[in-house]
């Protein structure tokens, strides 16, 4: 009956690892920024009935500039999604819909070129996650976000990086404040990433990475009820304004990206 909530199964699962390595790979190759990391990196697994998606260690966007009148001073972007999918019966089928999402992010700057073992020395400049819950426990924002300077554990990024400030980071630090903000999945991360540092005014999604949205979860449409919240205005494509006065983003990834 639609609206219910039905058991996935593993065509769920493979139509759901699909969709997301086919939109990390089309990322990859659309962006002038460099994303790393392997789409068969992403694991699905089934769990009660749900799916669970997760990147164990982590992707990135390396190589960005720290500050815009220094091009040799770099700075990377570490990033680990970790989502819970639930299927809702629909008119046309199962719909995917987000039920839990934590995306980890970490800001490192770069202090030199890789040392012999083969590690960048870097500090941890930055950390937060990004979650959200269907049923948030209670004084939560439904969408947040927290600092956390270890959100992506210093043991997973020392694989690749010599955390130069690791003493610093090891202090106990308070999890609030929970700051309301749009829902920020595996998509809405590498879109801000987009907005902050691609050069072009009007950047946005790419036409190859479009057709790859549509099939990509989204977040329920419960989360946005009642109104005002009605859904387009909290998608985080949304959120950027252009300078030239033209529409925040087509109508056509509104409609992809947005519940009915």
């Amino acid at each position: 009956m639609p609206g219910e909530i039905v058991d996935l199964d593993s065509e769920d699962l493979y139509e759901i690892k699909i969709a997301y390595k086919s939109f990390w790979n089309r990322f990859k190759g659309s962006q002038g920024i460099k994303a790393e990391g392997n789409s068969d990196n992403i694991n699905v697994s089934k769990y009660e009935g749900k799916l669970q998606v997760e990147v164990p260690t982590y992707f990135k966007i390396s190589g960005l500039q720290y500050r815009r009148d220094r091009p040799d001073d770099l700075f990377d972007i570490c990033f680990r999604p970790e989502l819970t999918i639930r299927g809702r019966e629909h008119d046309d089928g199962i719909r995917y819909e987000i039920d839990k999402s934590t995306t980890r992010v970490s800001y490192l700057r770069r202090q030199s070129d890789r040392e012999d073992d083969g590690r960048f020395p870097a500090e941890i400049k930055q950390g937060m996650h990004y979650d959200f819950e269907s049923e948030p426990d209670a004084r939560h924002p439904i969408f947040h976000v927290q600092y956390a300077p270890t959100a992506i554990g210093i043991g997973v990024l020392n694989q690749e990086y010599r955390i130069t400030n690791e003493d610093e980071l090891l202090e106990e630090y308070p999890d609030f404040p929970r700051i309301p903000s749009p829902p920020m999945d595996f998509v809405g991360i590498l879109y801000l990433i987009i907005k902050d540092h691609e050069q072009a005014e009007n950047a946005t999604w790419p036409n190859k990475v479009l057709t790859s949205l549509e099939n990509l979860p989204t977040f329920p449409k419960g989360c946005f009820d009642p109104n005002p919240q009605s859904g387009r205005e909290m998608i985080p494509e949304w959120w950027y304004v252009h300078a030239d006065g033209g529409p925040h983003i087509p109508d056509g990834i509104i409609d992809m990206r947005c519940v009915d």
